[in-house]
Formats: structure tokens, sequence, C-alpha cells
């Protein structure tokens, strides 16, 4: 049969040119069908539905782009993403356009030549149209699916040609999967399989970094090593720590009670207090001016939306600034360039107030006290790659 011809020249071709997701092209399990509307499809079982008919005519170049489309919705787990996002099965369309215009630029980017995109109508009748570009959309390319969905309507979206490629991309269940999901149809792989898979080809891309594309090894650095948004964890550390302190209250004489009128005894009224942040700056020479002002700026954003009091100091081996009431960040004098001596910094510090809240921006490279210097919690940022903080200390790891 021409189409099984095709698609296996197609799939060694694709894997003579990326052997790092070879592993992923041949866990497809290929079913051939006459009913499917698609050209190709997939299912969340990794199985590649292929209807000879529309392929009939393709070049193995064509047939290697549309097969290298299919395995990147299962390796970027379009599906269970679509899922995560709440995708309800009538929207399942307008998020299949999404995920294909998150891989398409990229693949057109890489050199593949797509063919004209046939798709069969409910009367029988096959018509062509384009793949789904960003430029389509009216979005910028290089987004991801989640920003192109949210940009799209919240109604079914039809292109021409285009229709639901199968549960591997959106999660719920084509019609077309439920008439050629017989008794005789390969069962394909279970989920947990299906994530050793992934698993597997992330593996092959980071040992092949610099020959990959870039949306990959993207794709690859985050699957193995997810990240936190710091600046987020960042917000979120400070604003608990702030809430504590403006939780606590004070007794204070210097205006009336408003329960004063219902009494001759005077009494006190309560007074929150203005919760009070004290950032530290490690300002030694492992330090970049860079990494120092991109510091400043994110938290001079989370302090000023919280209204709090912010004192700062900059030290190396020893406290060299400290300036009370700011913030902005063009007024902070940073000073230093020497070793490093953290604790020695907080420990000086330790003499000039008390705060809610101290946020210390190092590398890591300084000795740590046993105990902590500071009557109050302490968050330590660090680069991912930084040396183990002081566990007295919460730490936020930054890239």
């Amino acid at each position: 049969m021409r189409a099984q011809r095709v698609l296996e020249a197609a799939r060694f071709r694709l894997c003579m040119r990326y052997p790092f997701i070879a592993r992923a092209v041949f866990a497809m399990v290929p079913v051939f069908a006459d009913d499917i509307p698609a050209a190709m499809g997939v299912d969340r079982h990794w199985r590649l539905f292929v209807n000879p008919e529309l392929i009939d005519g393709w070049s193995v170049e064509q047939a290697e782009t549309i097969l290298y489309h299919e395995v990147l919705h299962l390796i970027l787990d379009h599906a269970g993403r679509a899922e995560a996002l709440g995708v309800e099965p009538y929207n399942a369309p307008a998020w299949n356009v999404a995920a294909d215009a998150e891989i398409n630029d990229d693949i057109r980017d890489e050199g593949f030549t797509f063919p004209p995109v046939p798709w069969r109508m409910p009367d029988g009748q096959v018509v062509y149209g384009q793949p789904v570009f960003p430029e389509a959309l009216g979005q910028p390319p290089g987004l991801l699916a989640e920003e192109y969905y949210q940009a799209l309507p919240t109604v079914p979206v039809s292109f021409p040609a285009l229709g639901q490629e199968g549960s591997g991309v959106t999660s719920s269940p084509a019609d077309w999967e439920r008439a050629v999901d017989t008794s005789e149809t390969p069962a394909g792989l279970p989920r947990s399989s299906a994530e050793v898979v992934r698993r597997a080809v992330a593996e092959e891309v980071r040992r092949a970094v610099g020959k990959i594309p870039g949306s990959l090894e993207r794709w690859g650095t985050a699957y193995l090593a997810p990240r936190i948004d710091w600046r987020r964890a960042l917000r979120v550390a400070i604003r608990l720590a702030v809430a504590t302190g403006q939780g606590q209250v004070d007794y204070r004489y210097d205006r009336p009670s408003r329960r004063q009128a219902v009494t001759d005894v005077i009494l006190p009224r309560l007074r929150a207090p203005i919760p009070r942040v004290l950032l530290v700056f490690d300002t030694s020479g492992s330090i970049d001016d860079e990494t120092l002002a991109s510091a400043l700026a994110e938290i001079e954003a989370v302090v000023r939306a919280l209204g709090a009091a912010v004192d700062v100091a900059t030290g190396d081996a020893a406290l060299q600034t400290f300036q009370r009431g700011l913030f902005r960040a063009d007024r902070v004098h940073a000073r230093g360039g020497g070793g490093t001596n953290l604790g020695a910094v907080l420990q000086a510090l330790r003499r000039l107030g008390r705060w809610d809240v101290a946020v210390v921006f190092t590398d890591g490279e300084t000795p740590w006290p046993a105990r902590c210097p500071l009557p109050c919690p302490v968050l330590v940022v660090l680069p991912e790659e930084g040396r183990r903080p002081p566990g007295w200390a919460r730490v936020i790891r930054i890239p």
C-alpha cells in the first residue's frame, strides 16, 4: 500500500533528521482508516490515525512535515494542557487552532515543506486549506498555545480544511475517533507509558543541546527541570510576611477610641503598625550590576503595591550602606566590591532596627551563621546554581 510506504519513509527521514525524537516517532501506533476526515490525527493513546486516500499524492517530505506536526502535539502534551486549561468539547476546535499555531511557525522556520491540508466534509467533499500560523490569528509568532487560545473568541472556531485532530491534541475524543476505535484497533500507549516516552525524549534533547531547534530545547529544559516563577514566589512570600506584621496591633492614646462615648474611662485605640521590610543586597565582586538592577526593580514594584516602609542595606564583607524609608530603586546607594560575609552584615543590621521580613539578594558565596541574626523571617534569593543557603532561611531560586 503506497500510503504505508510513504509513512514508513517519512518516519525514517524524520528520525534521520532529528534522532533525539526517534523514540516518540516510533512510539506512535499507526492506524490506517478511510473513515477519518483528516489526513492524520492522534489520540491520547499515541495512536496515529492516517487516511490513505487523503495523503495519496503527498511526497515523502510533505508526509514527514505532518508526521512531525503530529508527534509535536504528543511530545508537548497538548491534550494534558487542554485538560488543565479546562477546554470543553464544544470549544476543542479553538484549542486545536491554538496548538497548531504554537508548533507550525517552528516547523516552518526549521525548513519543512507543508502540503495543502485536506479535510473531508460531512457531505463527502474534500476541501483543502493552509496550515494555521500565528499571523492568521493576528498574533506574533513564538507564543504558547495557551496564549493563542486566550486571544481567540470563546466560541467554536472554524478554519477551512481544519477540524479536530483528535484527543491527542484537545483531550476530547473527536467524533471520528469513536467511529474508528473498534475491537480490532491497536491499544496504543497508556498514559504512564506516554510519560516515560516524553521523559526519554527530553533526556535525548538535553544531550543534543546545540544541535536541536530552540523550541524543543526550551521544552526539554522545562520538562526535566520545571521552574517556578521566582518573581511571583517572591511577591507571595513578601506579602505573607507583611500580612503578619499588619495583623499585629498596638494600643495608642493619641486619639480617642470609637467606644469612648459609652464610658467615662479613657480607652486606647487600636492601631495597626505599618509593616517594615528590610532589603539586603550583596554588593561583593561576584554580583554584577545588571543582576543588582534587576533585583532592585522587581522589589520596587512589590513594595510599592504593598505600601510598606522599606529600609535598604548593601554590604560585602561588612555593612556598607543603610538607608531608611525608601523605596525608589534609583535612590539606593550601593557600595562594596570586596569579599562576602553576609552573616556579619546581618549582625550589624540587628542593632539598627526591627522588621517584619528581611529579603537578602546574594549569589550564596558567603559564610552563614548557624542561627539567624535577625528576629524576623528571612528570605534568601539565590541563583539556581547558588550554594546551599542556611537552614533557617526561606529560599527562592532564580534563573
